[in-house]
């Protein structure tokens, strides 16, 4: 009986799946043999070479500091969101906002420009604020307990939201990368950049290096439908992320945090679920092969059954019997006449 060999090869890590069987079955065929389909593989493992497209991670840059940075509170891998502490630059404490406008300059009583900015900080956490255009009074009372609340001196007097009190970035920082800031160290000067998230990983493309080409059309999102299910394997681990998913950024997240985003491309390999209508087997199974009519010689009796060629790969050919029910067996004869 036929096997699928599954082989690991470093340092790609890269799955491959290989036909064999025992001595009989796997010399050069001289004489018809008979490939019993009970406990045939319902799945098999081809390799690909993955090419994935980063984008560059946010950057977030110094706004109007002075002073020493007295304290750094993220490290690179942290996962930043709106409100988190940054560090403390002179005791203050500076937190990170995805803003729709970075903030660079002072937002006084009656200033009408970044207005929404400050108060969507002050919003979030639980402060109240002003309605009209520009900034009120109910703005600046909200200002000063937010300027207590973070260390400012003399907090009861400011009238104006300082740029220095945060860092902020127009797309979402998320898991960080990069962080250029020392205790100790004067403060990065206006527009230095302050901390870099990691790269976004945008998109996967996959193609089959199994040593057949036909199966890179199945690499697919649309190619995914072929079969029952699919999954992608990473250094040969399960990554619970299928061919369908490859557009879908909560996928490509799980799929960034296993990949070096310094590779322009690498191994992968997906594993692929057969639909209950399909097999795998060895290409000299299937009769007329080249042809608009494959089929194979079924059953006890050999008769003609016809199939669809759903992808070839190292392991052999996938077929689909479609509506038909699975004959339990299959001659395999290279050089079988049509029997179209």
């Amino acid at each position: 009986m036929a096997l699928l060999v599954v082989a690991q090869v470093a340092p790609a890590a890269v799955l491959l799946v290989a036909w064999s069987g025992d001595d009989e079955s796997s010399r050069a065929l001289d004489q018809p043999m008979v490939l019993q389909l009970d406990g045939l593989p319902r799945s098999v493992t081809v390799g690909a070479t993955a090419t994935p497209v980063w984008a560059d991670g946010s950057i977030a840059r110094a706004p109007a500091w002075s002073g020493l940075t007295t304290a750094v509170l993220v490290v690179v891998g942290d996962t930043l969101a709106d409100g988190d502490p940054v560090a403390r630059v002179d005791g203050v404490e500076v937190r990170y906002y995805e803003l729709e406008t970075p903030l660079f300059q002072p937002v006084c009583t009656h200033d009408t420009v970044l207005v929404s900015e400050v108060r969507g900080i002050l919003q979030s956490v639980g402060l109240d604020v002003g309605t009209t255009e520009s900034l009120r009074w109910t703005d600046i009372l909200a200002i000063r307990a937010y300027a207590e609340s973070i260390g400012v001196p003399n907090a009861k007097q400011v009238s104006c939201f300082q740029p220095g009190w945060v860092v902020s970035t127009t797309d979402p920082i998320g898991k960080l990368g990069e962080v250029d800031l020392l205790v100790g160290a004067l403060a990065p000067a206006l527009g230095e950049t302050v901390l870099v998230g990691t790269p976004v990983l945008e998109s996967v493309e996959l193609t089959g290096n199994t040593g057949s080409s036909s199966i890179d059309d199945h690499l697919t999102v649309e190619g995914a439908q072929t079969f029952d299910s699919t999954e992608l394997l990473v250094v040969g681990a399960s990554t619970g992320v299928g061919l369908g998913d490859l557009n879908d950024p909560v996928a490509l997240e799980t799929l960034a945090g296993l990949i070096d985003p310094t590779l322009e491309s690498f191994g992968m390999a997906v594993r692929l679920s057969l639909r209950d209508s399909q097999l795998v087997v060895p290409a000299t199974s299937v009769v007329d092969l080249a042809s608009d009519h494959p089929c194979v010689e079924a059953g006890a009796d050999g008769l003609p059954v016809a199939v669809s060629i759903v992808a070839s790969s190292i392991s052999g050919l996938i077929i689909d019997f479609g509506d038909q029910s699975l004959p339990s067996q299959i001659r395999v004869e290279p050089g079988s006449a049509s029997c179209a």
